[in-house]
């Protein structure tokens, strides 16, 4: 088996040396081997001297788009021009951790069936590494169940599968129209896309790789910079529910859901006069509070009339543990 790592890139001369060589120290094995495809889009840092001389390398090979596709059109491109069964895709400024490629191969040929897989991820943060972040509790290495992923996650305007971990099969990616332009948020609507065609869905309970978290994420993780994205991202799925057999009324939720999303971020952080107004617009989409509540969504109401934040100690403790 042939495992192609897709590395694609833009003015990341900072970052796109340890990335590459994080993964050119992987070992393979009797039951697989790599290679690895970086494809620059149009860099005007320096970027691009720094891949020459990768280019070199036996394992590396390296495209240089003439233009700026956009991020989400050199994703699309890196998954065409990819030669392996599997494409491994990560993100020029994180890392691949060791033996990543390892537990990948061992994973797939115990579940040969699977179409697109995942794991956790460290989290560095100016040097404070968070382990096995996004950790699916209660599971393990194994398929999972494509309704439960969109109850659990998808429908509630979250998603499970860093891109910086994702292992995908050949041709998937093209068979759902490659990732939308103009949104940093093409990552939830691919996964969301996949999950909907009942392609079968892995999951590694292992981190695979540490996200590196600075100043120049295209989101990072921050609310603030993709709920526009996010909102854009769904209202391209709702567009096309029917061709994904999607809830319906589920898929009408999902504002409210990305409402809920951002007042939980904010209270995490401590904002609570933030927190405060989107909560307040929760409410008045009284569709929200008729479906069934989870843990959040208490500690939420909690803090709607007491003024009780109990979810910034909670992170915090959390945060600690995990160190």
């Amino acid at each position: 088996m042939q495992i192609t790592v897709a590395i694609p890139v833009y003015n990341r001369k900072e970052h796109i040396s340890e990335c590459i060589d994080s993964v050119l120290k992987q070992k393979e094995n009797s039951q697989y081997s790599y290679s690895v495809l970086v494809i620059d889009n149009s860099s005007t840092d320096g970027t691009i001297e720094i891949l020459q001389e990768y280019s070199k390398h036996k394992k590396v090979t390296v495209i240089y788009n003439s233009i700026n596709l956009g991020m989400a059109g050199n994703w699309t491109k890196c998954y065409k021009e990819s030669q392996g069964d599997y494409t491994y895709l990560l993100h020029s400024d994180d890392l691949m951790l060791p033996n990543t490629l390892s537990t990948t191969a061992d994973f797939l040929f115990k579940h040969p069936e699977c179409d697109f897989g995942f794991g956790n991820v460290d989290v560095n943060k100016n040097n404070r590494i968070t382990k096995n972040v996004f950790s699916l509790k209660g599971k393990h290495f194994e398929i999972l169940d494509n309704n439960w992923l969109l109850n659990q996650y998808f429908y509630r305007a979250s998603h499970p599968c860093p891109p910086q971990t994702w292992f995908i099969r050949k041709g998937i990616i093209e068979k759902c129209g490659g990732f939308i332009e103009e949104t940093i948020c093409c990552d939830f609507n691919m996964s969301f896309k996949i999950v909907a065609s009942s392609f079968k869905i892995g999951y590694i309970n292992k981190s695979l790789s540490e996200w590196i978290i600075h100043d120049n994420n295209a989101g990072g993780g921050d609310m603030s910079k993709h709920k526009e994205h996010l909102v854009r991202a769904i209202e391209e799925i709702k567009n096309r529910h029917a061709e994904y057999n999607l809830d319906e009324l589920k898929m009408n939720q999902l504002q409210s859901e990305v409402i809920r999303e951002e007042a939980f971020h904010y209270l995490k952080f401590g904002k609570n006069k933030i927190a405060k107004s989107l909560i307040k617009q929760l409410r008045s989409m009284k569709v929200y509070f008729k479906y069934k509540l989870q843990p959040k969504d208490y500690l939420i109401i909690l803090f709607e009339h007491t003024n009780l934040n109990l979810i910034n100690p909670l992170y915090k403790a959390k945060q600690f543990f995990r160190l």
